[in-house]
């Protein structure tokens, strides 16, 4: 999490980065929830891509994907001060 905060922290004028599975503690969560919002705050626009289509029960023998489907759920919950979309 330091690592991708001081990512976050960096960026002046745009933020784009795209998140395969983020499945985060509370105070991870946090983390990555203040780190956003203080680049929000200075005006920088964010864009985060995440796969919002998993199903919460796999069919694995289906061949779905395994990793979490909460990614899509964590991203509206956190109430991030941007706005959010999706890609069709």
């Amino acid at each position: 999490m330091a690592r991708l905060t001081s990512f976050i922290a960096k960026a002046q004028t745009t933020l784009e980065f795209a998140l395969y599975d983020l499945c985060l503690s509370g105070p991870l969560m946090q983390w990555l929830k203040l780190a956003l919002q203080e680049r929000a705050a200075a005006r920088v626009q964010i864009r985060i891509c995440y796969d919002g289509d998993k199903p919460y029960v796999p069919n694995l023998a289906g061949g779905q994907d395994p990793a979490s489907a909460g990614t899509g759920a964590i991203c509206a919950l956190v109430r991030l001060p941007f706005p959010a979309g999706s890609a069709g």
